[in-house]
């Protein structure tokens, strides 16, 4: 299926994820359709291939040819599209360790994501 947009589906309910994706709309503006767990999964009924263990883990990152990338993959395919830097993604895809890392990270930041003090509150900084 040929999208208009790539698709960034998050988890609505989390305060660091709504920060993120603030930050995002920054640099990215409309070109991409950002969607909430809930509404990719009650409203649009677009997304019925996730189960709601898939957006607890991790963001979903649909690209235009409908393939679907989530964790720290998702998000340097996110900041290429954004931004137009491809380098990032290349450093996931071909320096060896790098992607293990990475997801690491992200599964990090993921498991302290709600907690204040710790790794994912830190990244963002205090809320506005």
């Amino acid at each position: 299926m040929n999208r208009t947009k790539p698709v960034l589906i998050y988890d609505g309910e989390c305060s660091f994820c709504q920060r993120w994706i603030s930050r995002l709309k920054l640099v990215a503006g409309d070109r991409i359709e950002y969607l909430t767990s809930r509404e990719a999964s009650e409203t649009t009924g677009r997304f019925l291939q996730f189960s709601v263990m898939d957006y607890e883990r991790s963001i979903q990152w649909i690209d235009l040819e409908g393939n679907v990338s989530e964790g720290a993959e998702a998000v340097f395919k996110i900041l290429g599209s954004a931004s137009g830097k491809e380098w990032p993604l290349w450093i996931y895809q071909h320096i060896p360790g790098f992607a293990l890392v990475a997801e690491w990270g992200y599964q990090k930041v993921t498991e302290s994501r709600e907690v204040p003090g710790t790794t994912a509150s830190c990244l963002l900084g205090k809320e506005r």
